[in-house]
């Protein structure tokens, strides 16, 4: 970071809910990203209930005992009853709710305040407080510090609030007299600058914005169908109205409902706290939406209408629906504060009555609306909040040009967390996988850290910059359940809760510890285990809504149970409803916070139904290097007059791993024994697959030459070695199993342009496809299946051209460059 805040310890006071979806929450949110993109340590500091909560670069700090709002209505009373009751008559509540906020005495009368506040001021380097209110007691004790305040005045609150004579000079007062505490003050319109100019205040004017970038304008035809469908439409085009629960936004609404009556023609979609959820006539009225909703709705709409009387500031709406290139049919007061032209961004109209013809005009010229809506996009862009918000970073250099430099530690640039919860040792594809990650994403100039399994392999800690983190592995069940066998579900359930329960405190405290703000979090086998204990955490404390969350669905709720031979189709409807509870869980949630992918578009499908939002297709990664690397203990030279055949990673029953002893006996005969050398893995790396033993000890009674057992797992070298020696590499796997779901070896073998046998129907025969690349067989089948590898052996040459052709396509795409860019490139 080289901008000369970095370092820089601010702490940013908002008064309001926080993490709602109002125009100040948006605004706000803007400041302190622009903060953090500028290398500085934001302190969030919320005048509301919540919990404490930090990431490396920024923390969330709330004051105990004391909500702002719950404070004024305290206060009041006691005032209501004492000595200035007769002050306080005939004012409005808004002007006495307001008026309270000004009171020193409001917050100073709680001690735990008092030093809440305290410790916040001596802590940072400079404060920044959102509207004036809590400027009078923030102002004391920043003097006392002897730390700078910039104050950020959103509206003309006395203009907006009062409406009484008494009432409005007094909150204009007010008003005045606690912006003048302030070292520097922001206003978010020239307007309004101008008039707290008049009153001896001076100050910069950071127009409201947005990001910008969050949003990709498209898709209308099929949002609009769907909004449609979902809300019951029967008219073919749909109007919206955004507002939260703010005086002028209810009083939209009411002009809504009276001229929607002469436009029967089309629906009016109101969304927000601005009316609860109702229907009247053709105005629908959704209430609080959230925000892949909202989403759908600015996609879906044909116009945006904002039919504001009155206000003060700017008005974030009309920027959303600039950012989602909508035609916008505006009233002068919507536009306040942007530079736009009727006809040009949006089109203008004085008052409420002349929104219907504004509408027909906009439904009936498809032309127009286009034109108005790439020209709003374009001033959208000019507007991000990257590009408007540098007066702060003047500001504040200025403000702490006498204040010794914090020195910097440097950090690795923004980049890939990696939580595998199973990730311990060598065995298996978890380390190599996370190997290949680190490598491409350092190559890539990203950083890489890794949140792993507590008992893990210091050597891997290391290699990864690990923290040794989860007690609990991806498919261990709670140590202590109460309930006994017998109760199934219950026992089942209470596992399912458990085990994210304990995953979600265990992952708060690693993204404490090691993530920034922006980073990408990536779950490479996330399963309703892991999913829901996200979710909770992103409810419970949103600032981790800063993260954005890759989660790797992998696992098909399809399968195959019984014998190899006799293998059965299971559909595993616990585990399908354990994915739909916690998909459920992260609707609430953006899909720039959470990324649901796969390595399929088999289980894009299947995933498609039970999450109810996209599901993207990923490159695989598991592409091995090409040098041979180091040599196998165990494992023969390479006799370079014999094939190699392999079988790679541990034993399992989904693996076909039992059909393996009847190709060794049928290879330890002539003409096979000098033509053919056998080289298998063969150990067992979970208490579930304790049966393959029997297997092992099977193959360890084949007495050829030719065989070679592996009964341990391997280094990433030596892995990568018995790969490049391989002239044929088996996957004689359960095709149900295996329908929908990716196999690590199957890609590795390819993009090495090694040929395979793989069972048909399976998600490796689409792969094959035509190719000539290997050879299926029916899944299960012994006999079929050592025909299969015969068959390849006899013709291995043309098929090993084969694969190398099909190896080259496959690279192009599947490889860990590509992935790591569409990882962590979307969106940073």
């Amino acid at each position: 970071m080289t901008s000369k805040l970095a370092g820089r310890r601010i702490a940013c006071f908002f008064p309001w809910k926080p993490f709602e979806p109002t125009g100040a929450w948006c605004r706000f949110q803007c400041l302190w990203r622009f903060l953090l993109d500028q290398g500085c340590e934001v302190t969030l500091c919320l005048l509301a209930d919540g919990a404490d909560a930090q990431l490396k670069n920024v923390a969330v700090s709330f004051p105990k005992n004391f909500n702002l709002v719950g404070a004024v209505w305290n206060f009041g009373q006691k005032l209501a009853t004492g000595a200035h009751r007769r002050e306080l008559k005939g004012l409005t509540q808004a002007e006495i709710g307001l008026l309270l906020m000004y009171e020193k005495t409001l917050y100073t009368e709680n001690a735990e305040f008092s030093q809440w506040l305290h410790e916040r001021v001596s802590d940072h380097d400079l404060m920044i407080c959102e509207y004036p209110m809590m400027l009078p007691v923030l102002a004391d004790c920043c003097r006392k510090a002897g730390k700078p305040l910039i104050a950020t005045s959103y509206d003309a609150l006395f203009e907006l609030h009062g409406t009484t004579p008494f009432g409005r000079d007094t909150l204009r007062r007010k008003e005045i007299e606690a912006l003048s505490l302030a070292d520097e003050v922001v206003f978010c319109t020239e307007t309004e600058r101008k008039l707290f100019e008049s009153f001896k205040i001076r100050g910069h004017v950071v127009p409201n914005t947005g990001d910008a970038r969050s949003v990709t304008p498209g898709k209308h035809e099929e949002f609009k169908a769907s909004v449609t469908a979902s809300l019951a439409l029967k008219t073919p085009h749909f109007v919206l109205f955004v507002g939260s629960d703010h005086g002028p936004n209810r009083e939209a609404v009411a002009e809504i409902k009276q001229f929607a009556r002469q436009i029967p023609e089309v629906s009016f979609v109101i969304a927000g706290t601005c009316c609860p959820k109702s229907t009247e006539g053709n105005v629908i009225a959704l209430g609080s939406v959230e925000p892949g909703i909202l989403d759908s709705l600015y996609r879906g709409a044909s116009t945006v209408i904002v039919p504001l009387l009155r206000g003060t500031g700017m008005s974030l709406k009309t920027f959303e629906a600039f950012n989602y290139a909508k035609a916008l049919i505006s009233t002068p007061v919507g536009a306040r504060g942007f530079t736009v032209e009727s006809g040009k961004e949006l089109l203008l109209v004085e008052k409420p009555t002349d929104f219907p013809a504004a509408i027909r005009q906009l439904l009936s010229d498809a032309t127009l609306r286009e034109r108005l809506g790439l020209n709003a996009r374009a001033y959208a862009e000019k507007l991000d909040y990257r590009n408007q918000f540098s007066p702060y970073a003047d500001i504040i250099e200025r403000l702490l040009a006498t204040s010794p430099a914090p020195a910097i530690t440097k950090t690795a640039p923004p980049g890939l967390l990696l939580v595998d919860n199973n990730l311990s040792d060598h065995i298996g594809h978890h380390y190599n996988y996370a190997l290949s990650l680190r490598d491409h994403c350092r190559a890539a100039g990203f950083g890489f850290s890794a949140l792993v399994k507590q008992k893990a392999a210091a050597d891997i800690l290391s290699e990864l910059d690990g923290v040794p983190l989860f007690r609990q592995g991806l498919h261990e069940d709670a140590a202590q359940n109460p309930y006994p066998a017998e109760w199934g579900h219950m026992r089942g359930m209470y596992d399912f809760l458990a085990s994210n329960d304990r995953f979600a405190r265990e992952l708060e405290e690693g993204l404490q510890s090691r993530a920034r703000s922006g980073e990408v979090i990536f779950l490479p086998n996330a399963t309703p285990r892991q999913i829901l204990g996200v979710a909770l955490l992103l409810n419970k404390n949103p600032i981790y809504r800063l993260l954005r969350f890759v989660l790797m669905l992998r696992y098909s709720v399809n399968s195959g149970v019984g014998p190899i031979n006799a293998r059965k189709a299971f559909f595993d409807k616990e585990t399908a409803e354990h994915y739909l509870f916690s998909f459920d869980k992260l609707a609430g949630v953006s899909a720039d916070c959470v990324r649901l992918v796969t390595d399929s578009q088999e289980l894009a499908k299947e995933y498609a139904t039970l999450a109810r939002r996209p599901v993207e297709v990923m490159p695989i990664p598991h592409t091995a290097n090409e040098d041979a690397g180091a040599a196998v203990a165990g494992v023969p030279t390479k006799n370079k007059s014999k094939l190699r055949v392999v079988f790679l990673g541990d034993a399992r029953d989904e693996k076909g791993f039992e059909l393996l002893p009847a190709l060794a006996r049928a290879c330890a005969q002539e003409p096979w024994l000098s033509k053919v050398e056998l080289v298998f893995h063969a150990y067992i790396s979970s208490h579930y697959h304790l049966k393959m033993g029997t297997v092992i000890e099977e193959l360890s009674g084949v007495k050829a030459r030719n065989l070679s057992l592996v009964k341990s797992s391997l280094s990433a070298a030596a892995y990568r070695h018995l790969l490049a020696t391989a002239d044929l590499v088996l996957l004689p796997y359960d095709s149900i199993t295996y329908r929908s779901r990716t196999s690590g070896p199957f890609v590795e073998a390819i993009c090495a342009g090694k040929p395979v046998v793989a069972p048909a129907q399976s998600w490796m025969s689409i792969q094959l496809g035509t190719s000539g690349a290997g050879k299926t067989f029916s899944s299960g089948n012994v006999g079929d299946f050592v025909a299969a590898v015969l068959a390849v052996l006899q013709n291995h040459a043309t098929y090993a051209t084969a694969a190398q052709e099909l190896g080259c396509k496959y690279r192009e795409y599947h490889n860990p460059e590509n992935f790591v860019r569409q990882l962590v490139g979307a969106g940073s």
